[in-house]
């Protein structure tokens, strides 16, 4: 198999699986009600807990299409797919609903349609705010005869994308920023400055370093401590449990290690492109060839270690094996790995 190629497939196995994860992760209920608490204007001053019991049924992970022509059933308890011909199919990551507390004016409770993006990294072409506003679109019109009918679009529910750009660029981390429909008047004063208030993009920039507490908006540095490539599980856990008081149950404690062991693992392959690209450069042909293939080796011994402390129920020692030269020399022999 050509070299690019094996390590093309190989990054984007790794990157699909930590997708995944984090979708998982995203998906959280605790974890959403306090996405909603830092992005969503009409939770403002809410707490987190507050807002846990006016989430809907549960989320909805990659399960839901934004192109036209497909049934967008899954949000109302219907899960049904299809794919025009030609296109393939492109999903929300994570689409739920959530009620809005009642106001001493209204009659009724009315809520918002919202979907959550993770993004690990932008690329030069990635344009996220008129994506944004397209999935905007998208979970407006997909309410018709659903939500609303016949001519009553006075019943849309107000719908918001929040991007979560995980590996943000300098000119957005450590940010939240909001787009929003707004009126200009040409000529005289509206009565009405509510009724097209329907739709908000809002993206999140996670800074590079996990900003201390106190320091920062709370959505940061909650996000940062999921994501961080430094920290451990447990250490994760405590910030979890007693900062942001956030119930640590057996799945979404799964979900935390997943996501540290899928870090690790990710971390590990660029920093072995990372030095085989600098073995290239400054080596022989010949000698880059034999480090490249031990790199390889090496990788897929790793692998091999972390698939049996699976199995035998030993993920607290994988990072460590991952981090530690002699722990995980150490596993290679407990393990027969090594013959």
């Amino acid at each position: 198999m050509n070299d690019n190629l094996y390590h093309n497939l190989k990054a984007a196995n790794a990157d699909v699986r930590y997708d995944a994860c984090a979708k998982q992760l995203l998906a959280d209920r605790q974890i959403l009600a306090h996405i909603l608490a830092g992005t969503v204007s009409e939770f403002a001053g809410m707490s987190p807990k507050e807002i846990l019991p006016l989430l809907e049924a549960d989320p909805q992970i990659s399960a839901v299409s934004i192109l036209p022509g497909e049934s967008n059933s899954a949000i109302f308890g219907h899960n049904t797919e299809n794919t025009i011909p030609g296109e393939g199919t492109v999903t929300f990551d994570i689409l739920s609903s959530a009620r809005l507390p009642v106001s001493e004016n209204e009659h009724r409770r009315s809520g918002i349609i919202f979907d959550v993006e993770a993004q690990n990294r932008l690329s030069p072409a990635c344009r996220i705010t008129p994506r944004g506003i397209y999935y905007d679109a998208r979970l407006i019109s997909f309410q018709k005869n659903r939500i609303f009918s016949d001519s009553h679009y006075e019943d849309i529910q107000k719908v918001y994308s929040i991007w979560l750009i995980l590996c943000a660029p300098e000119r957005i981390a450590n940010t939240i920023y909001e787009y929003r429909l707004d009126c200009h008047e040409l000529f005289g004063q509206p009565k009405d400055n509510s009724a097209y208030d329907l739709m908000r993009v809002v993206i999140v920039g996670l800074p590079a370093q996990i900003p201390p507490a106190d320091e920062s908006a709370p959505l940061l540095r909650l996000l940062s401590v999921l994501f961080s490539t430094a920290l451990s599980f447990e250490e994760k856990r405590d910030i979890l449990t007693t900062e942001f008081r956030i119930a640590m149950h057996s799945e979404l404690e799964g979900q935390v290690m997943n996501m540290c062991n899928w870090s690790v693992a990710i971390r590990l392959e660029a920093m072995e492109e990372g030095l085989a690209q600098g073995l290239q450069q400054g080596h022989e042909q010949g000698l880059e060839q034999g480090l490249q293939e031990g790199l390889e080796q090496g990788a897929d011994l790793l692998g091999r270690l972390i698939l049996r402390l699976q199995q035998d129920g030993r993920t607290a020692d994988i990072a460590a094996a991952a981090a530690n030269r002699e722990i995980r020399s150490h596993l290679y022999q407990t393990y027969g790995l090594l013959s």
